[in-house]
C-alpha cells in the first residue's frame, strides 16, 4: 500500500509537470472554445455544442470549470486532477469495502500508473483520461461486484455503492464511444445480478444506466439534427484494415507496457484453459505474500465469471465499432482507450495473485513501474505542437515589431462545420497568450500578402499533416501547395521554417522596402 501511494504521488506530480511544459494542439483548443465565457451557457450550447462530436458533459464540466480556474489551457489541463482524485479515493473505499480485491486493485493501479497512455492524456485538455480514471472505477468496482454473493445493503455500502453509480452516469455520457463501451460491460453486469438474485444491486444499476441513458436520450433528440450531416464530413478516414491495426496495436501496447504482468497473465489464462472448469481456491482469500506461487497461478484473480464478462465485453465492442467502421469510418487511437482499460484490467485480474505471492514478484512490478512512469513523463512533456511555430513567431516578431503576421487555414475537403472558425480563434489565442497579434487570412485570397514596410509578412500554418508539412520544400513549394500566387514575393529571400505541427512561411517586404538598420 505504501509503495503504491509513493508511486501515485511521483505519477501525480510528473503528470503536472507534463501539463505545465507541453505544447497545445488543435482538439484543447476545441476544449477551450465550448468552454468559454463569451456567450450564456444556454446561448453557447445552441452554437458551439451543436457541432461537438461528444455530449456535452465535458464541456459543461470545463465551462464551470472556467468559472473558478479561469480560461487558461493549463487550468483546464489540471482538472484532470478531479478524475484522478475520484479514481483514488473509490480505490481506496474498495479497499476497506472489499479486502479481499486489495491483489487486483493495487497491481490494476501500478499497471494504469505505467502504462503511457496515462500521463500522455493526462497532460492535455481532452476527456481522455478521465475516461481512464472512471474505467478503473468501473472494471474494478464491476470485478468486487460480481465477487460479491450478498445483494446490495444501504446502511453498508452507502459509499461504494454511490460512487460506482454516478461513475456509470459520468462515463456514458463522457464520450460517445466510451458510451458504447460502458453499455457493453454494464449491460450483462447487470443481467448477471439478476440471474443470480442480487435484486436491489441490478435494480440500482438499471436506475443508473436510465438516468444516464436518459440525459443521453434527451440531448440527442436535439443533436443528432446536426451530428447526422457533419458525420457526412467527419475527420476519421481509416480503412477496415487500418482499423483492425490500431486496435491490435492498442492491445500490444498494453501488454508491452507490462511485461511481466502479461506474461503472468498469459501464463495463468493458459492454465485455466487447460483446466477446463476453473476451481476457486484459496489463493485470492489468502494473505497477501502467503500463497503459493503454483498455486496462484492455477487460482488467478480473474475467476471465470468476470474474466469472460470482461474479456467478452472488449470483444463485442471491438466487433461493433469495426463493423460500424465500414459504414462510416470512426475508430482511431483515441477514441478506444476505454477499450484498453478493459485490456489492463484482464492483464491485471490474471496476473494478481501470481504477483502477490512473492514479494520478490512485487517488489519487481514496482521497480519497473518506476522508470516506465519517469520515461513517460519525459517524454509527454517534450512536444511542442503549436507552441513549436507559434515561437518561431514570436522571435521574428519581437526582431521586427512591424511585421504582420497572417493566420492561414488551409481549407481541407472535408471538415466540421466550425473547423476554420475554431482554427483561427486558437491561432489568435495563442498567439494573444505568447505576446503578439494575428490577422485571419481570408480563405478567397489568392495572392501571398506582402507589405512595403521594412519588417516581413509572416504565414503562420499550423495543424499540418505529416505528408503536407515542409520537409525541406521551398518557399516557392509551399505558395503552391497553398495555392497563393507568389505575385511581389522575392522567392530567393522567401523562408520557411518548420515547426512540429506546422510551419511558418516569412515572405520579404517588397523589393521597394529598405531593410531596417539600427537597434
Amino acid at each position: 500500500m505504501r509503495a503504491v501511494g509513493i508511486l501515485l504521488c511521483l505519477f501525480t506530480v510528473l503528470a503536472v509537470a507534463a501539463a505545465l511544459r507541453r505544447g497545445p494542439w488543435l482538439d484543447e483548443f476545441w476544449t477551450l472554445w465550448f468552454a468559454q465565457h463569451d456567450l450564456p451557457l444556454l446561448e453557447l450550447a445552441r452554437q458551439r455544442w451543436r457541432v461537438d462530436f461528444n455530449p456535452p458533459l465535458f464541456s459543461t464540466l470545463h465551462w464551470l470549470l472556467g468559472l473558478v480556474g479561469g480560461d487558461s489551457l493549463i487550468g483546464h489541463r489540471l482538472f484532470n486532477l478531479l478524475p484522478l482524485a475520484w479514481a483514488v479515493a473509490f480505490g481506496s473505499v474498495l479497499l476497506r469495502w472489499r479486502p479481499a480485491r486489495a491483489t487486483f486493485v493495487l497491481v490494476f493501479a501500478v499497471l494504469l500508473f505505467a502504462w503511457p497512455a496515462s500521463i500522455d492524456y493526462f497532460a492535455e485538455a481532452r476527456s481522455y483520461f478521465a475516461q481512464i480514471c472512471l474505467f478503473f472505477v468501473l472494471v474494478a468496482g464491476g470485478f468486487a461486484l460480481v465477487d460479491d454473493a450478498d445483494d446490495l445493503d444501504w446502511q453498508r455500502d452507502r459509499v461504494p455503492a454511490s460512487m460506482f453509480l454516478a461513475t456509470v452516469v459520468l462515463a456514458t455520457n463522457l464520450h460517445y464511444i466510451a458510451t458504447l463501451q460502458a453499455l457493453i460491460l454494464l449491460g450483462p453486469l447487470t443481467l448477471l445480478c439478476l440471474w443470480r438474485g442480487q435484486r436491489r444491486w441490478a435494480t440500482a444499476l438499471l436506475c443508473a444506466l436510465a438516468a444516464a441513458l436518459l440525459l443521453l436520450a434527451l440531448y440527442l433528440a436535439y443533436h443528432l439534427q446536426f451530428l447526422i450531416p457533419a458525420s457526412k464530413t467527419y475527420w476519421v478516414t481509416s480503412s477496415v484494415g487500418k482499423a483492425l491495426l490500431i486496435f491490435a496495436r492498442a492491445v500490444w501496447q498494453c501488454l508491452a507496457a507490462a511485461p511481466l504482468a502479461s506474461a503472468l497473465a498469459g501464463c495463468a489464462l493458459l492454465l485455466t484453459l487447460a483446466a477446463r472448469v476453473h476451481v476457486r481456491g484459496l489463493a485470492g482469500e489468502a494473505p497477501i505474500f502467503e500463497r503459493g506461487f503454483a498455486e496462484a497461478l492455477r487460482a488467478p484473480e480473474a475467476r471465470v465469471p468476470r474474466l469472460l464478462l470482461v474479456i467478452a465485453a472488449a470483444a463485442a465492442f471491438a466487433a461493433i465499432l469495426l463493423v460500424t467502421h465500414v459504414v462510416r469510418p470512426l475508430v482511431t487511437e483515441r477514441y478506444i482507450v476505454s477499450f484498453q482499460v478493459l485490456i489492463v484490467g484482464t492483464i491485471a485480474a490474471l496476473s494478481a495473485n501470481a504477483i502477490m505471492s512473492r514479494r520478490l514478484l512485487w517488489s519487481l512490478l514496482l521497480v519497473m513501474a518506476l522508470p516506465a512512469v519517469l520515461l513517460h513523463a519525459y517524454r509527454a512533456q517534450q512536444p511542442q505542437l503549436w507552441d513549436a511555430s507559434a515561437r518561431l513567431v514570436r522571435e521574428r516578431v519581437a526582431a521586427c515589431p512591424g511585421s504582420v503576421v497572417h493566420a492561414l487555414v488551409p481549407a481541407p475537403a472535408s471538415q466540421p462545420e466550425a473547423e476554420v472558425e475554431v482554427r483561427y480563434w486558437a491561432h489568435a489565442e495563442r498567439a494573444r497568450r505568447l505576446g503578439f497579434a494575428v490577422q485571419p487570412m481570408a480563405a478567397g485570397d489568392s495572392r501571398a500578402p506582402t507589405t512595403a514596410d521594412p519588417c516581413p509578412t509572416l504565414l503562420w500554418v499550423e495543424h499540418v499533416r505529416i505528408k503536407e508539412r515542409p520537409n525541406g520544400a521551398t518557399a516557392a513549394t509551399m505558395l503552391e501547395r497553398l495555392q497563393l500566387d507568389a505575385g511581389a514575393v522575392d522567392l530567393a529571400r522567401a523562408q520557411v521554417l518548420a515547426g512540429e505541427t506546422g510551419y511558418v512561411l516569412v515572405l520579404p517586404a517588397r523589393p521597394a522596402s529598405a531593410p531596417r538598420t539600427g537597434p
